[in-house]
């Protein structure tokens, strides 16, 4: 099932592209099918999986700091700065 973007999860838009590289056969189907257009070229859908890689290190941070019955903002610094870490790491796998 396709989600839509939801404004109350920022984290929204790694679990729509998720859902849709899960379901690219079906999706770029639909697309020729129902909305007459070309299904996505192999460089589009590359993209879409980079861009998963990136929106993924923000989304563990969110998990990681949600699943806290108690969030702290002394938690907060901790997390961003692995996630900076985890960027740097990836700009250096995914130079392009």
């Amino acid at each position: 099932e396709l989600l839509l973007d939801e404004a109350t999860r920022w984290d929204s838009a790694f679990m729509m592209l998720n859902c849709c590289r899960t379901l690219c056969k079906p999706l770029d189907r639909f697309l020729q099918q129902f909305l007459l257009v070309k299904k996505l070229t192999p460089m589009q859908w590359h993209f879409l999986e980079d861009l998963e890689v990136i929106l993924e290190v923000p989304h563990i941070a969110q998990q990681i700091m949600s699943s806290e019955k108690t969030p702290v903002l002394s938690h907060a610094v901790p997390a961003f700065e692995e996630m900076i870490k985890q960027w740097e790491k990836i700009a250096i796998l995914i130079p392009h």
